[in-house]
């Protein structure tokens, strides 16, 4: 009678039902240019001692963000007027590594300031300290970004092989952000092989200078052109194919020949 006492009691049951959740919120980039596309990474541990049943995970997006997309390691997720809400099946308590689980969502974020973006995590199983994986917040600093891009256009589609022709290359500030005002915009060009630049960039505002440095018809190198404001375009020789990268900002134009075949 004294073991069956000792045994027949309710809290074993109760004490394993119990899992305590934990749940992690990093963030990626933090800071990061407005604009661009940020990834919150959330991890749910389950500390035990017993099955956290039935998990599910909450995630309030920023307000005023675009969803991206989302990835998760079990289960399925979907997205709903700025709310991720994740099923995430049962998760075992082991030790003395903890299994977990991970989702991770990437939103954009339009402008600079600082975004909140706001998870919980919920179990089936009595969870005994909800204060490590309820409302877990993780803010982060979008700074002010300018999106430059370049596109070079022939003066040209076809030429004689020889001929002089010329590309005038325009660069656009896709935002979300003005440019500073004392911002310096620079455009770099690489010399195609068998293309002969014979003169220097032009363009109103910019200043040129080619690696290495000598004098022009230049066969090689790299040229680089900045300016000291926004511009969209500057005029670039004749080449039969071309390399340009700009950073905040586009600009002048130089003349080249096409090599003969």
């Amino acid at each position: 009678m004294l073991l069956a006492a000792l045994l027949g009691g309710s809290f074993p049951a109760a004490a394993h039902a119990a899992a305590d959740l934990v749940l992690n919120h990093s963030d990626s980039p933090d800071p990061g240019p407005a604009g661009g596309i940020f990834t919150y990474t959330l991890r749910i541990d389950n500390n035990g001692p017993g099955l956290a049943t039935g998990v599910t995970l909450t995630d309030t997006l920023p307000t005023g963000s675009t969803f991206v997309g989302v990835t998760t390691t079990a289960g399925s997720c979907s997205q709903a007027s700025g709310v991720v809400t994740c099923a995430l099946g049962d998760i075992p308590f082991t030790f003395p590594a903890t299994t977990f689980q991970t989702v991770a969502i990437q939103v954009r974020l339009p402008t600079a300031g600082v975004w909140t973006n706001v998870a919980t995590a919920t179990t089936t199983a009595t969870d005994p300290n909800p204060g490590n994986n309820v409302d877990v917040d993780q803010p982060t600093t979008a700074q002010a970004a300018a999106d430059m891009q370049i596109v070079a256009a022939p003066s040209a589609a076809t030429v004689t092989a020889g001929e002089p022709y010329s590309y005038a290359l325009v660069a656009t500030n896709n935002g979300p952000d003005a440019l500073a005002s004392d911002a310096r915009q620079t455009i770099q060009f690489a010399v195609p092989g068998g293309a002969t630049i014979t003169s220097v960039p032009t363009g109103t505002g910019w200043t040129c200078s080619i690696v290495p440095a000598g004098v022009y018809p230049r066969s090689s190198g790299t040229i680089t052109s900045s300016a000291s404001s926004m511009r969209s375009r500057w005029v670039f020789g004749s080449m039969p194919s071309m390399k340009a990268s700009v950073t905040s900002w586009p600009g002048p134009q130089p003349s080249m020949t096409r090599p003969r075949v």
